[in-house]
């Protein structure tokens, strides 16, 4: 819309304003598209009486650059008031571009794979496993010099913070202006699996206990080491857990010396990987 800055002359007849002008493209070629920042408004300084500018603000004038015939590339076009059609008895005495500079390119389009893009991390002991998107490739429409280089396109950030368990979700895609997604039309779904982190531990000088004893015992050697699969919080408490024990079993044993293997019980979901040494000698004590 055009803008009114006035200044009366002395003799109060006429006076100065300025006009904010918007540019508008037609004829832009089939296949072609404009690209770079959007076109700046034209700022006019006119002169005239005080009817004519306002006659002229209420036209809205608009300045029209026809691009019939343009090829790709850059282009500056000289701008000529006179083709704004102002009303008459207005004089333009100054105006802020004498050329309308614009680059063209060329629209092509291309298939690109989507990819899954997170913002936040899970908690200790969580990880993202795998991340699917549907349907897996977009096709776009766009500027050549954008679309060309492009090998993904990613999603908006999903926000995986503090999630324990696995997410899905409908999301936008990330694109940069003048690009849009032509097929699929549907929405996007993302599939993210969180899962706990599982990690393989070795656990040493942990002290062999002997159970249901009659006699008095030693058992050799007095500790043992395990190596333990399992998710990285239970692990983390391990030798604390009610459920986790290492002891060797002496219930009806006379006094002598036994060979023996020790009994490990762990909690649900760990595994055992390893263990040295896997041989005791016990020597049960005559009283």
């Amino acid at each position: 819309m055009a803008g009114l800055a006035a200044w009366f002359w002395p003799d109060g007849t006429l006076q100065e304003t300025s006009l904010e002008i918007p540019v508008k493209i037609e004829s832009l070629p089939a296949g072609l598209i404009q690209v770079g920042p959007p076109l700046k408004n034209l700022t006019l300084n006119v002169r005239g009486s005080r009817s004519a500018l306002a006659l002229a603000a209420e036209r809205q004038p608009v300045y029209t650059l026809d691009l019939a015939g343009m090829e790709p590339g850059e282009h500056s076009i000289p701008v000529h008031p006179e083709q704004l059609q102002l009303p008459e008895n207005i004089v333009v005495v100054g105006i802020n571009l004498s050329a309308i500079h614009l680059v063209l390119d060329k629209v092509i389009q291309k298939e690109v794979p989507v990819v899954v893009a997170f913002s936040g991390n899970p908690p200790k002991g969580y990880s993202v496993t795998a991340a699917t998107v549907v349907p897996a490739t977009v096709m776009l429409k766009g500027p050549q010099s954008r679309l060309e280089g492009l090998t993904k396109v990613p999603t908006i950030p999903i926000e995986v913070g503090g999630a324990v368990e696995s997410l899905k979700k409908e999301v936008a895609l990330t694109l940069q202006d003048g690009i849009e997604i032509v097929f699929p039309k549907s929405v996007i779904t993302a599939e993210i699996q969180i899962e706990e982190k599982v990690v393989t531990r070795k656990f040493v000088d942990i002290p062999v206990e002997g159970k249901n004893a009659s006699y008095l015992f030693s058992i050799t050697p007095a500790v043992i080491q395990i190596d333990v699969k399992g998710p990285v919080n239970v692990l983390d408490k391990l030798l604390d857990n009610e459920a986790f024990s290492v002891h060797v079993d002496l219930d009806g044993l006379a006094p002598g010396v036994y060979v023996r293997r020790a009994t490990i019980v762990l909690p649900l979901n760990t595994t055992l990987v390893g263990v040295a040494p896997e041989i005791f000698t016990v020597n049960v004590i005559k009283p």
